[in-house]
């Protein structure tokens, strides 16, 4: 048979004069496969800074939330039982919150790709903004139910997309630095929230409480309203790629996620049952307590970011469990009061490094357009692990006639933790934060978060 008959020469030939020479590669030749490298040179995203009008509002954003939602953390128990309500049915309305809190943070990516990412957190907003109308006009036991499932599933949303979209305003290499300030929101409401709800709900009533709670959100709304445009488009369609694979479960999250999970589960007791261990042993008040511990969480989060993004996450993740359970410790030997107070520090230190390291993580872990997906998940394992510590705690309370051992059992938690940290991320981290993986998909507009066949990354936010 002639070579014409058997296609082009792709193989090595010898010439009897020269020697052994290869053919010029045809399309069909298989190369071995070689590392596709990134393109050198500066991002565009990086000579813009962190510090941009966008950044600033998510911030804002991000406090009038959060403050809303710690303003009725200490006051809406004490709403409930002034209207008489048995503590099981207590008890079933702040369930529900976390119900549908869940069931938000999971749709949380469906309705992005629906209405567009920016218009799905306000979806959110508006209700909580009438999840807090129904406490004022409403005034049975299905009333305050609706009221809690609304709020769950607004928070659920919010707070779901609002870090995914406020990551797209950040320079990669300073995600974890801007993780750490946007949830300094939170932290300056875990101190002030508290105190807000209770002087007003005692000077002015409960009800002027909740239409504080709803100012709140409706600020929140407005000032939503002045961020850029390209957060508010629904995400392009796309048409089908029948070799593009299935939608399916986020695997890559559940690392962080399974941190996130038990890291919930260890620090539950402190919010759960601290006022009544504090109760039970005579210790110092409470508030003091959070009021001391929300300065470390500051502190920590000023530089826990920087941190990370410089040296990785082997720097601050194993410091961060050291003091927690040297907190959890401390409140379990029932300590004086200087004690208590630097127990405090320590909690909020350890707190202010390991939430959003955690959180990096599970951002880092995939590509742009499915972090939306990444910050749901990463929530849900958070909520599911305070419900199912607290519940775990409590039981165990009951067993042994003393809330300290859920100090103790946060002290197992955390060690657990750090076990199960070093398995599922063992070796020397790289420096700073890690790259997306693999198969990044190509640039599309800003607003587009959904996951597609085509994938995508904002220009806002090069991965």
């Amino acid at each position: 048979m002639s070579d014409r008959a058997t296609g082009p020469e792709t193989g090595p030939r010898t010439d009897p004069e020269s020697g052994p020479r290869t053919a010029p590669a045809t399309v069909s030749e298989k190369r071995p496969k070689t590392e596709v490298l990134p393109p050198q040179g500066p991002r565009p995203e990086e000579s813009r800074g962190l510090w941009t009008g966008a950044f600033v509002t998510f911030l804002f954003i991000n406090l009038c939330i959060f403050m809303g939602f710690n303003m009725l953390l200490p006051t809406l128990s004490l709403y409930l039982e002034s209207k008489f309500l048995a503590e099981k049915e207590i008890g079933m309305v702040f369930g529900s919150f976390m119900i549908s809190a869940i069931a938000a943070r999971l749709g949380a990516n469906a309705l992005a790709g629906r209405l567009g990412p920016m218009w799905a957190a306000r979806t959110g907003l508006i209700i909580l903004f009438f999840g807090n109308v129904f406490f004022i006009l409403y005034n049975h036991m299905f009333s305050y139910l609706a009221a809690r499932l609304l709020q769950g599933a607004g928070f659920g949303l919010t707070s779901t997309l609002l870090v995914s979209l406020a990551s797209q305003s950040m320079p990669y290499s300073r995600l974890g630095e801007g993780l750490g300030y946007l949830g300094l929101g939170a932290t300056v409401s875990l101190a002030l929230g508290p105190y807000a709800g209770i002087f007003v709900s005692e000077r002015f009533g409960y009800e002027t409480m909740f239409v504080s709670v709803s100012i709140c959100y409706l600020f929140a709304f407005l000032i939503s309203l002045f961020l850029p445009g390209a957060l508010s488009k629904k995400p392009p369609k796309r048409e089908p790629d029948p070799g593009a694979p299935p939608k399916r479960i986020e695997t890559r999250v559940f690392p962080a996620a399974t941190l996130m999970l038990i890291y919930g589960m260890g620090v539950s007791s402190v919010g759960a049952y601290l006022a009544i261990f504090a109760k039970e042993a005579s210790l110092p008040s409470v508030a003091v307590f959070f009021m001391v511990s929300t300065i470390g969480t500051v502190t920590s989060r000023l530089f826990a970011g920087k941190l990370y993004d410089n040296k990785g996450h082997r720097y601050v993740v194993p410091p961060a469990m050291v003091l927690t359970f040297s907190a959890m410790l401390i409140i379990l030997s029932e300590p004086p009061a200087a004690l208590m107070w630097f127990g405090a520090v320590i909690y909020g230190l350890g707190a202010g490094a390991a939430f959003p390291s955690f959180q990096t993580l599970a951002l880092t872990s995939v590509p742009p357009d499915r972090r939306t997906v990444a910050s749901a998940y990463f929530f849900v394992a958070f909520d599911l692990g305070l419900g199912l510590g607290a519940f775990v705690m409590g039981i165990a309370a009951g067993v042994f006639h003393t809330y300290g051992v859920a100090f103790a059992a946060s002290m197992v938690f955390i060690a657990i933790l750090s076990v199960v940290y070093f398995i599922l991320y063992p070796g020397k981290n790289p420096k700073g934060v890690p790259g997306p993986p693999s198969g990044t998909p190509a640039p599309t507009p800003p607003g587009s978060l959904s996951p597609g066949p085509a994938g995508g990354e904002s220009p806002e936010r090069a991965g």
